[in-house]
């Protein structure tokens, strides 16, 4: 079946894409090269179909990436269309921090429904919120996983 084929290559993109925040050193996040970003971005946009909102805006850089990681809004989005109603309720007021970082708090929770208990993001939602140049890789990878 078509969904099968689809299945795998989502799969395979998301091994590779995986492969690569893996092997990025823990000590250097600036690791994440804008390759790297571009990768993703497509991945999420060209075989997920979410769109991520003000990439037309911006540069494919990870510092612009983090910026739209932050509110959670695009992590639940990626959430839910892997796994439907996996986030039921998506906070789009993105004014005040708590709202921002209860999104990210349901994605890491998402990912763990998925994954199973065991599974934990390696990284804090506050980091996400904060643009924290080590939470990026561990977000990518986070989404990779979940694929």
């Amino acid at each position: 079946p078509a969904g099968a084929t689809n299945s795998r290559l989502l799969r395979w993109v998301g091994d590779n894409l995986a492969a690569s925040v893996a092997t990025m050193p823990s000590s250097s996040p600036s690791a994440v090269t804008d390759d790297d970003v571009v990768r993703w971005m497509d991945m999420v946009e060209n075989l997920l179909g979410v769109e991520i909102r003000n990439r037309a805006y911006f540069m494919d850089n990870e510092a612009d990436l983090r910026k739209e990681l932050k509110d959670g809004v695009l992590l639940c989005q990626i959430i839910n269309t892997l796994v439907k109603d996996t986030v039921p309720k998506i906070n789009e007021n993105t004014e005040h921090e708590f709202l921002c970082i209860g999104n990210i708090t349901r994605f890491m929770g998402g990912c763990q429904r998925i994954m199973g208990f065991a599974y934990k993001c390696d990284f804090k939602a506050k980091a996400v919120y904060t643009c924290d140049e080590e939470a990026l890789p561990k977000v990518m990878k986070s989404v990779c996983d979940i694929m």
